[in-house]
């Protein structure tokens, strides 16, 4: 019996970070998977989010004329979603790892630091885990 591989769509604003991300998560055993737009995302999905992490730019989520990623989340309830933004300092003045936060469509999201590949591998496992993703 074949243990499936977690789905990881890596979106972001710059290529050429989403590329480093993708090389720092290299050999997590995840299916690391560039997409440029929303639409690609879900032709990567196969009609099916479970068992994958979106794994987004907040830039990408704000942008106020361009909806398509919300709508993916709606399209995809089971897809979990890992948020690269950044995050206020805590009172203790030292920037948390991760931050979860829920989302009404039955799923979890987690906010990470951009500049944090661990605290990403981190939310994409613990996602993972939780069976985000999982029918």
């Amino acid at each position: 019996m074949r243990i499936p591989v977690p789905v990881v769509l890596i979106a972001s604003v710059s290529p050429d970070d989403g590329l480093r991300l993708e090389t720092k998560l290299n050999g997590s055993g995840w299916d690391l998977q560039q997409v440029g737009n929303a639409h690609d995302a879900a032709r990567r999905l196969n009609g099916n989010g479970n068992g994958a992490v979106l794994v987004i730019d907040s830039g990408l989520l704000e942008m106020a004329h361009d909806g398509q990623w919300r709508e993916l989340q709606r399209r995809y309830p089971n897809l979990g979603t890992v948020v690269r933004c950044l995050l206020p300092l805590a009172k203790t003045g030292a920037e948390p790892a991760i931050r979860k936060s829920g989302r009404t469509n039955g799923s979890s999201t987690f906010r990470v630091h951009p500049d944090d590949a661990e605290g990403v591998g981190q939310a994409v496992r613990s996602l993972s885990v939780s069976g985000v993703g999982s029918k």
